[in-house]
């Protein structure tokens, strides 16, 4: 499978620094290299709220490439909480996996 045009263009480091708010530099340049590894991308970070933190979203080819499963692990053991997102009704091509702190983190 071929890599997204973006895959070969991100810097972990400059999307951790953009994403960086209530958790550790280290644990989000962990996430973007998972993602990486999986075939994602980071492709947004949003708040719901004024003042929630930043909630890193990767962009991933579907159907899902074989290190998916690797990367919502990593997920789960440092956020615990994700969005999924496809990206066409009848047949998705991509799907958006938005992650969400900890609860009373």
């Amino acid at each position: 499978m071929k890599p997204h045009a973006e895959l070969e263009k991100q810097n972990p480091d400059k999307i951790v620094d953009l994403l960086l708010t209530q958790t550790t530099k280290q644990d989000l340049k962990h996430l973007v290299e998972a993602a990486s590894a999986a075939s994602g991308v980071a492709v947004s970070g949003a708040s719901f709220e004024p003042g929630d933190e930043i909630c890193p979203t990767f962009k991933f080819p579907f159907p899902f490439p074989p290190r998916f499963v690797d990367f919502l692990n990593q997920v789960v053991s440092q956020r615990s909480r994700i969005k999924l997102f496809p990206m066409g009704i009848i047949g998705p091509e991509e799907v958006l996996v938005q992650t969400l702190p900890r609860m009373g983190r």
